[in-house]
């Protein structure tokens, strides 16, 4: 794994397991998480330890530009431009 990705970030679990937790493709714009950036931002629950704090909430309003910022430099069109509102079309 180490020669195609980095490793942004690793964590432990609950039962002290370190694990890989962010990654970054070396030369290609593939990125991976074992978490959910959003998930602060959105639990309001007193009773779970979700980790509410200022700071977590600029995470991920971080990770969310800098994602849309990889997808706004995308060169490659669309394979079907008449089905490209296929999701409006889902379900």
């Amino acid at each position: 794994m180490s020669g195609t990705f980095d490793v942004l970030s690793t964590n432990s679990d609950r039962q002290g397991v370190d694990f890989v937790s962010s990654i970054e493709a070396k030369d290609f714009p593939i990125y991976g998480t074992q978490w959910h950036p959003e998930k602060n931002a959105y639990e309001w629950a007193k009773n779970v330890d979700t980790g509410i704090y200022i700071v977590n909430t600029f995470i991920f309003r971080h990770m969310s530009s800098a994602l849309m910022n990889i997808v706004l430099h995308n060169i490659h069109p669309c394979d079907k431009p008449d089905n490209s509102n296929d999701l409006d079309n889902a379900g």
